[in-house]
């Protein structure tokens, strides 16, 4: 992201209008990557990961709490107008932006665009990848160009992202020494409960999966994955290191020693090393030893300790460092998958299955690629037979945008290689005591006010989302975080004066996330995207040729604008969608609780006393006379069921019909089978269940045709055939669901638990050829499973089971 100009000089100042929009446009910017880092996701709101079915308060939905897909839309349209106010910026310091950074960004953002609105073929789940992606992209090509116009903006917006870890370490300590005791001890003792709450019949490969990763102590922040976790806290260890072993203070005037200034970074790479071992990552050491190589080499290359190299290698240090911090983990990923087998270690083969496939998914759609969301699907039917596991993310950034963009999302890649490359040029050309382009303040409190500026609105931004959800306990730690974060911002922003330190510092955390890129999801992951793609961003800061009048960048402007104001549009489905999905849990919440009183109280071991409270209860809640007879209360709760569970329904089939969603049409579905349940729970007749039991069947179809090619549709279309098939005590039905199961293999060959239960089914009917053929295909997957056979097996009785369908 560079041009053939020279960087600003004190004689070519920006403008104070300029400055403005520019710090305006840029802090938008961060406080959307901030708040969008800081804020758990979840997908389906007020139903996922716990449907209210399952869990409830006081009669009220599960309090939300997190970033949603409407937030998250609205997130992106901040970023996108603040990038749109820093190209206004540089219309009106009469700068030209890199022609080389905007020509590779336009591929990408079109590819995103087509598949949003031109090809037809995209869900809610691609708009909300999508438009992260366009922002994250946007934002980052702004923040190096704000950068240029206002170096003092730069440093600011640098400290503040190398101080941040310090919020992650105080998160994830409270997570791992406060949350997760609670978490399991809660599990363990409603284990089953919680496993059926997330739809994962306790003993089931998923359930077993939920548990072992439950178990694990490992810290996460907000963003739900302890290895993108651990990018960010690894990715702070050089520079923190640096700033705290420096031997000189911004103005190079010799030794300093052990002050405030030197301590807060070295304590805060301290506890970086903590929470990085105790996250259990294997990718970010990694990636860290390799950062570590290329930032020693770029160093050896700036002294010229090692003048004994031959002088085209000192020469091309800066590309050969490039090369060799994005090559070797990929490299590193391709000997592990020729390997094989033949060793222990898994998790680099798993990765090297999701490149090898990845690879595969271009070449079968080489120019748009899948889709923002369009991995997992593609993945389920191209992955060698005996990956165990099921993706969204190749966990590489080439893989993941040339899989699901094709060639229009590797001009993103190429863009991010070459502002690698700028960084790495940046740290070795840096001279000892090199001043930025603007002097040191004699006064820096502008500065410091502008830092606790945005750290504070990126903070209230996050609590803000987090509103419904607040506890003293949590949001103390988080706000004790902040202060950590702060301060140690603070005290490193006037190191940061001196371009020396700013540009080694800098490179040091580029290059740990550059390598780990190759290895992980974080750079496409949702909640952590915007973050890494903006810490690049404000670490390569490109050089801006003056433009004069030759250069209008109205028509630049205008595009960001327009794309943040289409986002902002997009809110209105989305928002429109999610009071749907909360109507719907508040009825189905209301509806639980009044089951389970009613359960309550027709119990014969509950105490007379206490049912006949009960029953009161239950006649104010549904406004009859507190006189009514117990066995009429039964009968008008059945009544009340039926109605509230048919309302929840139609509340959720309204959210979906717009966006053809079709987890909203499954959350639908098992809405009325939960329903079905509870009427029967209460006593009724097995054809009174049939208006439930018939809509969700309708929900269940209209998720599996809105998406034929996903496999999980299809195997809720047949847990819904399943449990009417149970309900209805129906052999037609039980035909109908091991079909259902069986059609689930063709789009997910691997689907263990969909093998066994056709079979069972199969058998239970008296179809002994289908059953053995059914029981055959789940032993051969079986054996496919064996990397992980422990979870993703077949429990010893299922396999006893299938063994004998086999050989009777």
């Amino acid at each position: 992201m560079s041009t053939d100009a020279a960087s600003p000089t004190l004689a070519d100042p920006t403008p104070p209008a300029a400055q403005s929009l520019a710090r305006a446009g840029a802090g938008a910017i961060l406080i959307g990557a901030i708040v969008r880092a800081t804020s758990e996701y979840t997908p389906l709101p007020h139903w996922d990961p716990i449907p209210p079915t399952a869990l409830h308060i006081d009669g009220l939905p599960v309090p939300l709490g997190t970033l949603t897909p409407m937030t998250s839309v609205a997130v992106d349209a901040l970023i996108l107008l603040g990038s749109a106010l820093v190209f206004a910026a540089l219309m009106l310091a009469r700068k030209r932006p890199s022609r080389l950074a905007l020509a590779l960004a336009a591929p990408g953002i079109a590819g995103v665009v087509l598949h949003l609105w031109a090809l037809g073929d995209a869900e809610l789940s691609d708009l909300v990848i999508g438009c992260a992606w366009m922002a994250g992209i946007t934002g980052a090509v702004a923040l190096a160009h704000a950068g240029s116009l206002d170096p003092p903006l730069r440093r600011v917006l640098l400290a503040l992202i190398l101080g941040f870890p310090a919020l992650l370490v105080v998160q994830g300590a409270y997570q791992v020494l406060i949350e997760h005791p609670r978490l399991v001890a809660d599990f363990t003792a409603n284990k089953d409960e919680r496993l059926l709450a997330r739809g994962l019949p306790p003993g089931s490969p998923g359930a077993r999966a939920f548990e072992r990763r439950l178990l694990q102590p490992d810290p996460t922040g907000w963003f739900a994955l302890s290895n993108v976790y651990a990018s960010f806290v690894a990715a702070a260890l050089i520079p923190l290191f640096y700033l705290a072993l420096r031997r000189t203070n911004s103005e190079g005037d010799g030794q300093r020693g052990w002050g405030i200034e030197r301590l807060a970074p070295g304590l805060l790479a301290i506890g970086c090393c903590a929470m990085l071992i105790v996250s259990g990552s294997k990718g970010a050491p990694g990636a860290l030893l390799v950062a570590i190589l290329g930032f020693g080499a770029l160093y050896a290359s700036r002294t010229g300790i090692l003048g004994g190299l031959p002088g085209a290698i000192q020469r091309h240090s800066v590309p050969i460092v490039t090369a060799g911090v994005i090559g070797l983990p990929l490299l590193g990923i391709l000997a592990r998958g020729l390997i094989g087998e033949g060793i222990g270690e898994l998790s680099l083969l798993f990765r090297a299955f999701y490149a090898e496939t990845a690879f595969r998914i271009f070449l079968d759609n080489p120019l748009l690629g899948v889709g923002p969301d369009g991995f997992k699907e593609a993945y389920t039917l191209a992955k060698p037979p005996i990956s165990p596991e099921e993706v969204a993310s190749p966990h590489s950034i080439f893989f993941d945008w040339g899989a699901t963009l094709g060639l229009l999302g590797l001009a993103w890649c190429a863009l991010w290689t070459l502002v690698v490359w700028r960084i790495a040029g940046n740290a070795a050309d840096a001279k000892p005591a090199e001043r930025d382009e603007t002097p040191a303040p004699a006064d820096d409190t502008t500065e410091k006010k502008l830092a606790l500026l945005l750290l504070a609105l990126s903070t209230l931004g996050a609590l803000f989302l987090a509103r419904d959800a607040i506890l003293p306990e949590p949001v103390g730690a988080r706000l004790l975080g902040v202060v950590a974060w702060g301060a140690v911002s603070l005290l490193i922003l006037p190191t940061l004066r001196d371009a020396l330190a700013l540009r080694v510092a800098g490179a040091g955390f580029a290059l740990v996330l550059a390598a780990h890129a190759q290895i992980e999801v974080t750079p496409t992951f949702l909640p952590s995207a915007a973050l890494f793609l903006a810490a690049f961003g404000v670490i390569a800061s490109v050089r801006l040729a003056s433009g004069g009048r030759a250069w209008s960048g109205a028509s630049t402007i205008a595009t960001l604008a327009l794309v943040g104001v289409v986002a902002m549009l997009a809110v209105l489905p989305a928002q429109r969608w999610q009071s749907d999905l909360e109507r719907a849990a508040t009825i189905a919440a209301a509806k639980t609780d009044l089951v389970e009183r009613t359960l309550t109280m027709s119990d014969p071991r509950t105490p007379p006393r206490d049912r006949r409270l009960i029953a009161g209860e239950i006649a104010e809640t549904i406004g009859v006379d507190p006189a009514t007879p117990q066995e009429r209360l039964v009968e008008l709760v059945r009544e009340v069921t039926l109605r509230t569970t048919l309302d929840g329904t139609a509340a959720l089939d309204e959210a979906a019909a717009p966006l053809a969603d079709w987890r909203t049409w499954r959350a639908s579905s098992n809405l009325a089978m939960a329903g079905a349940a509870a009427l029967r729970a209460l006593g009724s007749e097995p054809n009174d269940l049939l208006p439930l039991l018939d809509e969700a069947l309708r929900l269940a179809t209209l998720a599996a045709d809105a998406r034929p090619d996903a496999a999980p549709a299809q195997q809720n279309l047949a847990n819904v055939l399943l449990a009417r098939a149970e309900l209805l005590d129906s052999e037609a039905q039980r035909r109908l669901a091991a079909e259902a199961f069986e059609g689930v293999l063709p789009l997910d060959p691997s689907a263990l638990s969909a093998a066994i239960r056709a079979s069972d089914l199969w058998a239970e009917i008296g179809e002994d050829d289908r059953a053995r053929a059914m029981a055959r295909r789940a032993l051969e997957i079986d054996e496919l499973m064996r990397l992980d056979r422990e979870v993703r097996g077949l429990t010893r009785d299922e396999r006893t089971r299938a063994q004998r369908r086999v050989t009777p």
